[in-house]
């Protein structure tokens, strides 16, 4: 909603106007996190963690949820 409101102003208002601001951040919220679950699924096939190390384990799921974070604001936010 924030990015909505400073970068694209007149999609805001016009959302506002017609009262689907909520169920646009909504729509675009759910979408999101499910993309960036598949994402990070992916990425942690392709890269399986192979240690019993906690850290680790925590360093490479912290590093596919970036990845995904990075992906979904380019293919939806920034868009």
């Amino acid at each position: 909603m924030e990015y909505l409101q400073k970068q694209k102003p007149q999609l805001y208002s016009e959302l506002l106007i017609i009262g689907k601001l909520a169920q646009h951040c909504t729509e675009i919220d759910k979408i999101a996190f499910e993309r960036s679950e598949q994402i990070q699924s992916a990425y942690l096939e392709t890269y399986p963690i192979q240690t019993d190390d906690f850290q680790q384990r925590v360093q490479a799921r912290t590093q596919a949820r970036d990845i995904a974070d990075e992906i979904m604001k380019s293919e939806l936010i920034y868009i």
